[in-house]
């Protein structure tokens, strides 16, 4: 056998070759697949006739995949460098096939410092991809990660992926259930930011929003005779809610709330020169106001983690075998 024909990191030391569907050999010791793959495990333990020794094992894999496998399970030191969301996609199965737990536990991980990459490229590792990728091999730390990522978008823009990308690409393999979950965790994140901004939650929750004491005294009690406290207190409930879920139609994440330029804008200008009809001092305290709403997005759901039981998911990361 040529060395020209072998793989650089796979062809000075082995007791077997695999040779990928491109025609390229990979010399490698079979110990290590062995412990590696309960299909090669299992592969082995059958007899072989003595016709075979010394020939090359055929495979259905490509040498790029193949190659990266391998670097999962070798013990080399270090993690492979995978930039695209797409060939962790088309490794995972591929390791799945060939029963690599440990192998998809390192692709996990793997996964997991992409994201925690601030520079990470959105093209190469799109959040619903991304989502897609862990959800099927059950991986709940990416599935939490990506799901934060999708925050950023939209429950149009997500659904609207989800049903094109399968027919023009057929790379998003995600099913309807996962999907689900994804949206229910950008709604129900959603109502609790609306219902959170509520002057009257962030009062009764111990948030001080305002300089007039009126508030303290009225805000829950609604005890004035006209209700005129009340009155003005829903109607400006009314408009900062309507305008924070308008802002919520774009993404999820929030980002912008906690932007002074959002609440500055004219259609909120009224709420911060209303005052109060007891006191004539302003009803509601911007600045106060502000940190209070920034503290309850803070506060609010941003990943599956709430709806999805870990006992029913098979997730391997945190397995061993």
């Amino acid at each position: 056998m040529s060395e020209a024909d072998f793989h650089p990191r796979y062809r000075s030391d082995g007791d077997i070759v695999l040779l990928s569907l491109d025609g390229v050999k990979f010399r490698v010791h079979s110990a290590i697949l062995v412990i590696s793959s309960d299909f090669f495990r299992q592969m082995f333990e059958l007899p072989q006739p003595s016709s075979t020794a010394g020939t090359p094992v055929q495979m259905d894999e490509e040498s790029t995949l193949l190659a990266i496998l391998l670097d999962l399970v070798y013990p080399r030191g270090s993690l492979p460098i995978i930039n695209d969301i797409d060939v962790v996609r088309r490794v995972a199965n591929v390791a799945e096939k060939f029963e690599m737990s440990r192998a998809l536990n390192t692709l996990s991980a793997i996964v997991r410092i992409e994201q925690t990459n601030k520079e990470i490229n959105e093209d190469t590792y799109p959040p619903l991809d991304t989502y897609a990728v862990a959800c099927q091999h059950r991986w709940m730390e990416v599935m939490e990660d990506a799901s934060r990522r999708t925050l950023a978008y939209s429950v149009k823009e997500l659904v609207d992926i989800f049903l094109r990308r399968p027919v023009e690409e057929k790379k998003l393999d995600l099913k309807a259930e996962d999907m689900l979950r994804l949206i229910d965790m950008h709604e129900r994140r959603k109502k609790q930011i609306i219902d959170g901004v509520s002057p009257y939650l962030l009062q009764k929750h111990g948030h001080t929003i305002s300089t007039c004491s009126c508030i303290e005294d009225d805000f829950l009690a609604y005890n004035t005779d006209d209700h005129a406290l009340s009155d003005q207190l829903d109607m400006l409930t009314t408009v900062l809610q309507g305008e924070v879920g308008l802002e919520l139609m774009d993404s999820t994440d929030a980002m912008n709330l906690k932007d002074n330029s959002f609440w500055d804008s004219e259609s909120l200008k009224r709420v911060w020169k209303h005052k109060c009809v007891k006191c004539g001092r302003p009803l509601i305290n911007k600045d106060k106001y502000i940190g209070a709403v920034r503290q309850t997005i803070d506060e609010a759901i941003d990943t599956v983690i709430f709806s999805v039981d870990r006992s029913d998911t098979g997730d391997r990361s945190d397995t061993d075998e």
